[in-house]
């Protein structure tokens, strides 16, 4: 009687083995993170003078900040704010950026630039940022990024910041981004 019960708690448990939903595998991997050189006070006055499409402006109801553009076309870093860019790369199953966080800036968002006549719009991605299964997201100037504002001190050229990066599977990570120069 004791085997037989046994052998039925045995195949019973084997049952709830097959019937359970199967794993998920996150693995996300971060590449070339890095962080635009900037400063934490205003525009100086001769950066203000190469601007051609006018100052940053944020639209209250939109939420999209507009930023000038330097002769070259790419924005510039003003008013203490600057971006953080890598590649997002994710070997599992689909994942989602969905914030970051860093004590070199009061305030990051994830954001996505487009260009609407001319004039270079960032708008936040309120929902976060996804990332296919078995695919990659680039963040780029021009395109995604991680803006940081608010600056607590000036990004100098060859220093560090630490990121910390909220997926919805994979969790938090930390990464160390260098601040380059574009």
């Amino acid at each position: 009687m004791r085997r037989s019960i046994a052998l039925l708690l045995w195949l019973f448990g084997l049952v709830l083995a097959a019937c359970a939903a199967p794993t998920t595998t996150t693995a996300m991997e971060i590449r070339d993170p890095w962080v635009r050189a900037a400063v934490n006070t205003a525009v100086a006055e001769d950066a203000m003078a190469g601007m051609e499409h006018g100052d940053n402006a944020t639209n209250s109801e939109s939420g999209e900040t507009t930023a000038g553009m330097n002769h070259g076309g790419e924005s510039m870093p003003a008013g203490g704010n600057s971006a953080a860019y890598m590649v997002l790369v994710s070997s599992g199953n689909a994942d989602r950026l969905l914030s970051a966080s860093t004590d070199a800036a009061t305030t990051v968002e994830i954001h996505e630039t487009q260009i609407d006549d001319g004039v270079m719009r960032m708008r936040p991605l309120v929902d976060g940022l996804a990332i296919p299964a078995g695919g990659q997201v680039e963040l780029k100037p021009g395109g995604y990024h991680i803006m940081l504002m608010g600056l607590t001190g000036d990004l100098d050229e060859g220093e560090q910041i630490t990121l910390t990066l909220n997926f919805e599977q994979a969790g938090a990570i930390e990464v160390q981004a260098p601040v380059r120069m574009p």
